[in-house]
């Protein structure tokens, strides 16, 4: 488990968290709102060469970017799943050809799709700390 103490810090894990995805990866974001996922996911994409605002998809649902890994140029989903409610409304946004396009998948709630992920994925698990600001953090590779 990881301990970070600011958004800062947390962000600084997702950078260094970038290193470990290949371009078809999927990655699952877990955690209350407001523990981090999209900070984390900010430092992911920084590190895979994506600069500007990088907003949260909480209402378009699905941002996307273009970014590069081992120099070369691959497309990176950021996938809110929070506001849908059910595998049959996630499936009916496209979600699989989203996430087999051969791109990166960084899914926030992503446990919401369980049943349409075929192959392996991560997770990364965030949950506020017992002090102000703390933030932990698991990582696992499935």
């Amino acid at each position: 488990m990881i301990i970070t103490r600011s958004a800062s810090e947390t962000r600084q894990i997702g950078y260094q968290y970038a290193e470990s995805v290949s371009s078809a990866s999927i990655v699952i974001f877990q955690g209350p709102v407001g523990a981090g996922k999209s900070v984390f996911i900010r430092g992911i994409l920084s590190a895979l060469g994506v600069s500007g605002h990088i907003p949260s998809p909480s209402f378009t649902l699905i941002n996307r970017y273009q970014g590069k890994k081992n120099n070369l140029p691959v497309n990176i989903f950021h996938i809110d799943l929070y506001r849908l409610e059910t595998p049959e409304e996630i499936a009916d946004l496209g979600f699989q050809e989203i996430i087999y396009s051969g791109g990166i998948s960084l899914v926030e709630w992503g446990e919401r799709a369980a049943g349409l992920y075929n192959g392996k994925t991560h997770l990364v698990a965030i949950n506020f700390g017992t002090e102000e600001n703390e933030r932990q953090i698991e990582i696992i590779k499935n």
